[in-house]
């Protein structure tokens, strides 16, 4: 079945069902967006195009590339063209050299300003590096254009740079002392020409004694809108995601109906009962300029973590950045991580012995 993406002639059929409810535990509104009883699925056919080398890998697609990151020794980033689907280049040597990383890089995204400069994290998450793609491709080495030290932040934040003057931090979970945490709730903040300003998500944490409990419920991953409007974050154990615009600050978040609330973290009695009830919903996201697409599971976390391979194909919900629900695609295969290129129209799956696979 060819895979058609022009999703914005798609009339939805269901009628969203939309409230609004205070919650104590976020700072904006939840809107309850669709009921998972009534997803219906489209099945797209895989063809295996590639394999990756590593144990942890990652798929962007990102202006004219699928950018894999990997923790494979030799080679950190590798770039394939969407069109031939071979890869041209692959560079990012481990080391603490100007054009090397301390470990493997995350959350790559392209500049606001110009498709040729890729943005990576380094493994402290206190720097970020821009790679000159045009000249990596061309030496066959990793040409950094220009490396940013990011001053005053904790070791777990992930940084966008919207422009030199401009970036997004996300603080994570964190506390003083591991032997006896007190966390303090996960928030955003802009700083624009070194004025900071502070987004408070969380303005109060769940209430347990479960510090690992406390972990699981606030895990997330974020990505960035292709003309860094907008930030998602989507998380794993909670079936919600949240949207920050990046200009006015403003944060919503979207639940999905029938999908627990954070309260159900605070009814269990132990780590034990938590695994057996708790759901691992989303496993990846990935997003373009009109959509944001999740990767889900939907099992509890001891059979996730028991059966892992089990699973018998892979499911795909696709929202738009109003948080709409458009539609939903099932793969025959177990994949762990997914891109979408909107030039080719054409999705991409990995799996968790790193196979690759384009769906279209």
């Amino acid at each position: 079945m060819i895979l058609n993406f022009q999703l914005s002639c798609i009339i939805l059929l269901t009628t969203l069902l939309v409230s609004c409810t205070k919650n104590k535990h976020l700072s904006s509104n939840q809107k309850i967006i669709v009921d998972p009883n009534i997803l219906v699925y489209d099945t797209l056919a895989g063809v295996r195009i590639d394999s990756i080398q590593g144990t942890e890998s990652h798929l962007e697609c990102l202006g004219n590339y699928l950018v894999i990151t990997s923790d494979c020794p030799h080679y950190y980033i590798s770039l394939m063209s969407l069109h031939s689907d071979s890869i041209i280049a692959s560079f990012g040597d481990k080391g603490r050299a100007r054009n090397e990383f301390i470990d493997m890089p995350h959350i790559p995204y392209m500049s606001c300003e110009s498709n040729s400069l890729l943005y990576c994290q380094d493994g402290t998450n206190k720097v970020t590096k821009v790679i000159n793609l045009t000249e990596s491709i061309r030496t066959g080495t990793c040409i950094i254009d220009t490396v940013y030290n990011h001053t005053n932040m904790n070791q777990e934040n992930t940084t966008f740079l919207l422009n030199p003057k401009v970036r997004i931090s996300k603080h994570d979970l964190d506390y003083d002392d591991p032997r006896n945490p007190v966390f303090y709730p996960p928030y955003f903040t802009i700083c624009k020409n070194e004025k900071t300003r502070e987004i408070d998500i969380f303005p109060e944490l769940i209430d347990t004694k479960l510090s690992s409990l406390i972990l699981i419920a606030y895990t997330d991953m974020l990505r960035i809108k292709p003309d860094c409007k907008k930030i998602v974050q989507v998380f794993s154990f909670m079936d919600l995601f949240g949207i920050l615009d990046t200009e006015t600050g403003h944060y919503k978040s979207y639940k999905m109906q029938q999908a627990y609330g954070w309260d159900f973290f605070e009814q269990m009695t132990s780590l034990d009962e938590a695994y057996k009830k708790v759901c691992f919903f989303n496993v990846d996201v990935c997003v373009t300029d009109q959509y944001i697409m999740l990767l889900r599971d939907g099992r509890k976390i001891h059979d996730y973590e028991k059966n892992h391979e089990d699973k018998t194909g892979s499911e795909i919900n696709i929202f738009d950045w109003n948080a709409n629900y458009i539609k939903s695609f099932y793969v025959p295969e177990h994949i762990i991580d997914i891109a979408f290129s909107d030039q080719t129209n054409v999705l991409y799956g990995l799996t968790s012995d790193g196979i690759l696979y384009k769906y279209q």
